[in-house]
Parts: C-alpha cells; structure tokens; sequence
C-alpha cells in the first residue's frame, strides 16, 4: 500500500507542479501585454500628438486633392497648384517613419487626387491647344479664302494691292 501511495503522491505533485507552471506561464503573458499596451500607448502619444506633425499634413494633402479636382479646369492655375502641394505634403508624410495609418492613408488620398489634377489639367490644356490651334487655322483659312476671293471687301473680284 505504501508503494500505492506514494504513486498517488507523485502524481499528485506533477499535476500540482503542472498547476503552477501554467499559472506562472498566464501571470507572465499579463505582465508582457502590459508591458506591450504601456510602450504602445508612449509610441502612439509621441508619434500622434509629439513632435511629428504629419496628422496636419496629411489632411492638409487630403484637403488640397479635394479642392484640385473640382478647379483643374478654371484655367489650369488653381488645380496645378492645389495638386502639386497635395503631391508635396503626401510626400513630406510618407518620407517620416512616424506617421500613423489614417494619416498615411490620408496622404495616399491627396497623392492619388493631387496627380489625377495635374494630369487631367494637362490633357485639358493640350485638348484646347489642339482643338484651338485648329480652330484658328480653319478660321483664318476661311477669311483667307473669303479675302481671295473678294467676298470680303464687297466686290466679285479679288483684291487689288496698290
């Protein structure tokens, strides 16, 4: 019997021993997350309110990308300009390591608004040259001909150089 019991001890100090390494295993994953939680929120609170302003940029880029693409058309000027700070500004976050998501995505945002801008603006610019150089030449072929012929200065015949 004693041999019985001391079986039954035995296990009875493994399981206990098992108990202990489990609860000790649990106690240092609770110190660890808070060691974890503690150091996140320090990087979140030097990164989002501490010396990196990239927050303000980043909706500045946002902002500009939205305001570049309603006035790309009014004569290229506001739209290029509106773009090309959106591009600078996304620039200026995505080059600091201490931008946060939102503030990244943000900047994305005012990039991507920022170069459709500038590229539809310079499509727009160079439809009208087209577009207008053609227009003038017809124009000025027409009143050349019209001029040729005489139409213009109110006779039949073309017109007489002195």
């Amino acid at each position: 019997m004693s041999e019985t019991q001391d079986n039954s001890e035995m296990d009875e100090l493994e399981r206990r021993r098992k108990e202990l390494e489990l609860e000790q295993a649990k106690l240092e994953n609770e110190r660890l997350r808070e060691q974890g939680r503690a150091e996140f929120e320090q990087h979140q609170a030097h990164h989002v309110g501490g010396s990196h302003n990239t927050g303000g940029l980043a909706m500045a880029s946002f902002v500009l990308g939205i305001v570049s693409l309603p006035t790309m058309f009014l004569y290229g000027f506001p739209g290029w300009v509106c773009g090309i700070l959106a591009l600078v500004f996304a620039q200026i976050v995505s080059k600091d390591s201490g931008h946060t998501v939102d503030a990244y995505r943000k900047a994305r945002a005012g990039r991507i608004m920022g170069i459709i801008s500038i590229g539809a603006t310079c499509l727009f610019w160079f439809v009208v040259g087209i577009v207008g150089g053609a227009v003038l030449i017809i124009v000025f072929s027409i009143l050349g001909l019209l001029g040729y012929l005489g139409f213009l200065a109110g006779g039949n015949r073309p017109i007489q150089y002195p």
